[in-house]
């Protein structure tokens, strides 16, 4: 494992910048989510690492430039979407194939590919044809051969992206609990945020080819910074100054701020009228991902009505669509926004 830094990184396709001035560190064991639309360059950033593209700016691997570093001698490892298995190899000889071109006998880089056949909860596949396996298999094979030749840093681009959902989720707990035992540095490109957060220790977020926010996932997801990262996540309770709930809230005037409600404070009936609790009916109530996400209408804040204002909640419950219910709003619910 070793520490990875950009510097000022820029990349240029036809006279069209796609990534401008970006600086990014991940420490020596560290995992680094860079999240985006498609289009933001954060896939280009990945690539720029490997030397696949020209870049300006820096690239530093353990302290060490890796100008002029051909890809193949700058000790990182690739996995990408397609998972680019070799149909004429079995799969202990996929994933011993990055030692074979280091140098190292067959049945050497069969017994190394072994233990990482184990680790991934493959073992008993060894022998067995790649196109014999499914999705998931072959993702975790594709895993495994990036990682057998021990590299310095692992670039993974959308890794799971072609797998359905319950499979996906697998996968990431799995690559999670490798990651952490072989301690490995991460930097995974994704659109999914769900994706970024369980694997990022820290996020980064791109638009436009430059980094929205950068830090760890918890701080990111806590503090998006501007509206747009907000929303981007998912996070859609945005209040511009001039709107009735920013000012029934109490915001700082001028200054567009973020509700985070939690329903985990939700209100007594009785305290309906309390200058900081928001009432609301509920529109509907979805489950997403082990919680209930609810929208709340016809607002009312310290028993004040609040025309037009709208919010979206999380809850571990379904909400029943119809009846009001009131929480709480803590200090820490409203987060200034820098637009």
């Amino acid at each position: 494992m070793s520490e990875l830094e950009i510097r000022h990184l820029h990349v240029v396709y036809d006279d069209e910048p796609v990534v401008k001035d970006v600086s990014l560190r991940v420490p020596a064991g560290g995992r680094l989510a860079i999240l985006g639309p498609s289009g933001s360059g954060k896939s280009s950033i990945l690539r720029a690492i490997a030397g696949l593209v020209p870049s300006r700016g820096e690239v530093l691997l353990a302290g060490s430039s890796l100008a002029g570093v051909p890809t193949h001698r700058r000790d990182v490892g690739l996995m990408f979407q397609d998972n680019a298995l070799f149909t004429h190899l079995n799969v202990v000889d996929n994933v011993g194939f990055g030692l074979r071109m280091r140098g190292a006998t067959r049945s050497r880089a069969r017994v190394q590919a072994q233990r990482f056949l184990e680790l991934v909860g493959l073992e008993h596949k060894r022998e067995a044809a790649v196109t014999d396996l499914s999705g998931g298999e072959q993702q975790r094979v594709a895993l495994a051969r990036t990682l057998a030749p021990g590299p310095a840093v692992v670039l993974l681009d959308e890794p799971v992206g072609a797998l359905d959902r319950a499979l996906r989720e697998e996968l990431l707990v799995a690559m999670t609990q490798v990651f952490d035992e072989l301690r490995t540095t991460v930097v995974m490109v994704t659109h999914d945020q769900s994706e970024a957060f369980e694997i990022g220790r820290d996020v980064a977020v791109m638009r436009d080819g430059r980094i929205s926010v950068a830090g760890a996932a918890a701080q990111v997801w806590a503090n998006p910074q501007d509206s747009w990262t907000a929303r981007f996540l998912g996070l859609n309770n945005v209040m511009e100054p001039g709107q009735p709930l920013h000012a029934a809230l109490g915001c700082v005037p001028g200054v567009t701020t973020l509700l985070r409600p939690s329903l985990s404070r939700v209100a007594d009936a009785g305290d309906a009228r309390a200058a900081r609790v928001l009432t609301g009916v509920v529109e509907w109530s979805r489950f997403r991902g082990g919680l209930y996400r609810a929208a709340l209408s016809e607002l009312s804040v310290g028993g004040s009505p609040v025309p037009g204002a709208r919010v979206e909640v999380w809850s571990d419950r379904e909400l029943e669509q119809g009846p009001a219910i009131a929480f709480t709003i803590a200090d820490d619910d409203l987060v200034p926004l820098n637009d």
